[in-house]
């Protein structure tokens, strides 16, 4: 009975992770690294940041679970990447 109250947390777990990992990258949309200065700088870089952490998080949770990890060679999976050019 434990395992599957396990289980159900960590796939609970993988969804608002992954539900707040979708918001982030929304959220970095109304944001333009190009313009920002100062505290808007220190935005973007926090917002990237909190999508590498979650990026982690995740890949914890998919572990836990027996899940394949997912590639981390594209764009989508290194929210950092376009912040830092």
């Amino acid at each position: 009975m434990a395992e599957h109250h396990d289980r159900h947390t960590m796939e609970r777990m993988r969804e608002h992770l992954a539900r707040a990992d979708s918001e982030l990258r929304t959220a970095q949309h109304f944001l333009d690294p190009g313009s920002a200065e100062g505290a808007e700088m220190d935005l973007i870089r926090a917002a990237a940041n909190a999508r590498v952490t979650l990026g982690e998080a995740l890949e914890t949770v998919r572990l836990r679970l027996g899940e394949a990890a997912l590639p981390t060679t594209s764009s989508e999976n290194t929210p950092s990447a376009s912040f830092d050019e």
